[in-house]
């Protein structure tokens, strides 16, 4: 990308899948002055789910729930995971 001009870029909007930690840290480590916002979604839902407001931005998490939805994780059984900092998926 270094052939590029691209020095105009603050944000940078990640969606469809997480961005691995080694690859933001990477991003972060040519163009410090990235904001990198993960969200997440569905097709069923339009558009976004979830996303970090731009002061609260926190490296590979998928921000907090926007107003109007709900979102439940399940274990691979399809159990509800109720537990604090338990793998889940959406």
């Amino acid at each position: 990308m270094k052939k590029y001009d691209i020095s105009f870029i603050r944000r940078v909007m990640v969606g469809a899948a997480a961005l691995r930690l080694e690859a933001t840290n990477a991003l972060l480590s040519s163009y410090p002055l990235w904001k990198i916002t993960l969200g997440h979604g569905m097709t069923e839902t339009c558009v976004v789910v979830t996303s970090d407001a731009p002061r609260d931005i926190v490296i590979a998490s998928s921000g907090l729930i926007l107003p109007g939805f709900e979102v439940m994780l399940v274990d691979t059984g399809g159990k509800r995971v109720e537990a604090y900092n338990e793998l889940g998926e959406v």
